[in-house]
């Protein structure tokens, strides 16, 4: 690995050092070198904003940036969404941590790390007895009140670790939860939903 690359990982390891210079590819690798899980956003607390084709993401100092770009390209990955650009921005000065597009190549390059650890997180999910839920919030602060109103299902907050959660209910299967988050786009356009893994006794 030479002295480059090494700086990069190590920017994107820290969000309040994260250069704009850093790559995806940068954040990726990070993220499998890490472990290639997503433990970390149980504690991120962030904002999305949708802007036309661009997603921006604001984050705090308890994100870790290679986890939450890797987790935003999958999430823009495997959705039916026109998302081309994503943007992740220090919550309070704003000024950019990464910036990437979502393609093929970028795409592709996250599959080639997926297929890599897919055995592990099968062999994870399974273990922990994973459902799904559709996440319509996470942040520090208590969701408001007419939040996901527009979807017409239950909704329920949980807090974790000072952070407040608004969620459905929890899907066995992903096809599930991703049927229903389609549906939901549909009625709530303003509203950026995630699809998260849960285990039943943590949910």
């Amino acid at each position: 690995m030479t002295s480059a690359v090494f700086s990069a990982l190590v920017c994107l390891a820290s969000p309040y050092t994260a250069r704009a210079s850093s790559t995806i590819e940068n954040a990726v690798d990070l993220w499998a070198l890490n472990g290639q899980n997503f433990t970390s956003l149980k504690t991120c607390s962030m904002q999305n904003e949708l802007k036309r084709e661009q997603l921006f993401v604001y984050a705090d100092s308890s994100c870790v940036i290679s986890d939450l770009a890797t987790y935003t390209l999958l999430k823009e990955c495997v959705s039916a969404s026109s998302r081309k650009q994503v943007n992740i921005l220090n919550a309070v000065s704003e000024k950019p941590y990464l910036s990437f597009d979502v393609n093929p190549t970028t795409c592709e390059y996250l599959t080639a790390q997926l297929d890599g650890a897919q055995p592990k997180l099968e062999a994870t999910y399974t273990s922990a007895k994973k459902h799904y839920v559709i996440q319509f919030y996470a942040g520090n602060r208590e969701p408001a009140s007419k939040l996901g109103r527009c979807a017409d299902i239950p909704l329920y907050r949980h807090i974790e670790d000072n952070t407040f959660y608004l969620m459905s209910e929890a899907y066995e299967r992903y096809s599930e939860a991703k049927q229903l988050m389609n549906s939901i786009n549909e009625k709530c356009q303003n509203i950026d939903l995630w699809i998260r893994p849960v285990s039943i006794i943590q949910y």
